[in-house]
């Protein structure tokens, strides 16, 4: 889930064993280039 105010991505398991991770939109970018470089996303 997007979170503007994590300052770190994170991960949590609810009561069902769901995953929700929590991160803002400049880790995901971050997260998104490393994984994939050639993709040089840039959301602005």
């Amino acid at each position: 889930m997007e979170d503007p105010d994590a300052a770190a991505s994170t991960k949590e398991k609810d009561v069902i064993g769901i995953i929700w991770e929590h991160f803002n939109a400049q880790l995901q970018v971050d997260e998104i280039n490393n994984a994939w470089g050639s993709a040089n996303y840039d959301p602005d």
